[in-house]
């Protein structure tokens, strides 16, 4: 562990604190206990923020190195542990866009299939429920987001109605050890 004094000051000032609450906090009037809960909350708040700017430094450092990021390539750090560094990739849709294209693709499959005899409305709904893949649930349906396959299988280019978005930088840390006072 680093010698730098906010890790010495962070440790002081945190090192007993589950064991004054257990022993105190219902020792302490109402008006007390919520003064040191909305203080609690404040230093909490600021810890989220410092925490915040430690993973995205972390992660630029893995991505500057040449590193890889994800969960399943961690890096040892000594006295710390296995650290690894991630973003989420979350892919929205443009859905109104991709029923749109996937209708007009599959009725026209569908067309040429049956020499141009138009389907049956529940034609035209089941297949629509396969690539929403719906799911019946205590006899209601819900669906589970628009599906690739049905929608590549009738020639829709997913790339022109999908798009990604990367999140904030997530670093888990695998803590070595500790030996025990008897060792």
């Amino acid at each position: 562990m680093s010698d730098h004094p906010m890790n010495a000051d962070l440790i002081a000032a945190i090192a007993d604190l589950d064991t004054w609450a257990a022993e105190n906090v219902t020792s302490l009037p109402f008006e007390e206990a919520t003064a040191i809960l909305l203080q609690v909350r404040h230093v909490t708040g600021q810890l989220r923020a410092v925490d915040a700017v430690l993973e995205r430094w972390i992660y630029a450092v893995f991505k500057d190195q040449g590193w890889r990021t994800g969960h399943d390539h961690p890096r040892t750090v000594d006295g710390v542990g296995a650290v690894t560094a991630s973003k989420r990739r979350t892919t929205h849709w443009d859905s109104e866009g991709a029923i749109k294209a996937w209708f007009e693709a599959w009725l026209d499959r569908w067309l040429t299939d049956h020499h141009g005899a138009l389907p049956e409305p529940w034609e035209a709904i089941g297949e629509f429920a396969r690539i929403v893949g719906t799911i019946k649930q205590d006899g209601a349906y819900s669906s589970a987001g628009l599906r690739k396959t049905p929608l590549v299988a009738v020639g829709v280019n997913t790339n022109d109605y999908t798009w990604d978005e990367w999140g904030a930088p997530t670093v888990k840390i695998e803590p070595v050890e500790q030996g025990s006072d008897d060792d």
